[in-house]
């Protein structure tokens, strides 16, 4: 009865993927599994049969022999095993959006940074049909095409220098940011883009705050806060400010990297010893992931 539903299962599998177009299925130990089901020892065999179901469940593949390709810029990042593997950003036929895959994924692909490609492949993918951590690999068929291609990142903000009130008080500053995107040094595209990946350096006076968060719901809409409660008089030199870097910006050794924009804040001192704070800058670096 147990071998039976197991067949029956197989053969729902088998018809459900024959179904899709331009594709076709591979499936291993047919021939084993029904060799199984002779064996004299039953009990035996429909353990074996058991084992024989689960492992031709996993083998089956789904094949587009003709697939377009849009390969852009790559990004380096650290997984769990403390391993550096490189993704870069690909678009299928028919996608809207990029999505990140591992470039060793695509077999006979040498990626050089700096160009965009078009490949035509051959997507291959390993239907789990137990589990969902079905894997896909890429096989290249064709390269049609190869350009050069180049981003440009701006960050926008309405006033700079930001004067707060000389009390302090709470502030909100809108920001956009907008990425440029050039093939062949001619600007083809220009949108909005949020400001996750790009890295950031911030300085904040003591007892004061900076913060960035997103403005609403629209891609690229941001808004920066800045808090500082009470006049002050600082025994040294101010220095509040939220600057933008790329992607590769190396902030740790780099002494002076240059920034895409940097956003200045001033808020006017009240002389007297009664406003004296401590000469204290607060430094943060880090990746932005909103």
């Amino acid at each position: 009865m147990f071998i039976n539903c197991a067949y029956i299962n197989i053969e729902q599998y088998r018809h459900r993927l024959l179904r899709q177009p331009q594709s076709f299925v591979l499936i291993k130990h047919f021939n084993a599994f029904f060799f199984i089901l002779y064996l004299k020892n039953k009990k035996f065999s429909r353990t074996i049969a058991y084992l024989q179901f689960l492992a031709s469940v996993i083998t089956f593949f789904h094949i587009h022999l003709e697939h377009s390709f849009l390969l852009s810029e790559t990004n380096r990042i650290q997984n769990e095993d403390i391993e550096n593997h490189e993704y870069i950003l690909a678009k299928e036929e028919n996608q809207v959006d990029f999505q990140e895959i591992n470039i060793s994924a695509i077999e006979g692909f040498h990626y050089e940074k700096g160009y965009e490609y078009e490949l035509l492949v051959e997507k291959k993918t390993l239907v789990n049909t137990n589990f969902d951590n079905n894997q896909t690999k890429y096989k290249l068929i064709e390269l049609i095409s190869k350009n050069k291609v180049d981003f440009k990142y701006l960050i926008i903000t309405k006033e700079n220098p930001f004067i707060l009130h000389s009390a302090g008080g709470r502030f909100e500053i809108p920001l956009q940011c907008i990425k440029e995107k050039y093939i062949n040094n001619k600007l083809s595209e220009k949108e909005h883009h949020p400001l996750k990946g790009l890295k950031y350096k911030i300085g904040t006076n003591y007892g004061g705050i900076t913060n960035i968060v997103k403005e609403g719901k629209e891609i690229g809409f941001y808004k920066i806060i800045i808090e500082r409660y009470g006049a002050y008089n600082m025994n040294g030199i101010p220095e509040w400010f939220c600057a933008f870097y790329t992607k590769n910006a190396n902030l740790n050794f780099d002494l002076k990297p240059s920034p895409i924009y940097e956003q200045i804040f001033e808020q006017p001192q009240t002389k007297g010893e009664q406003y004296l704070i401590l000469p204290i800058i607060n430094i943060s670096i880090g990746t932005f992931d909103i």
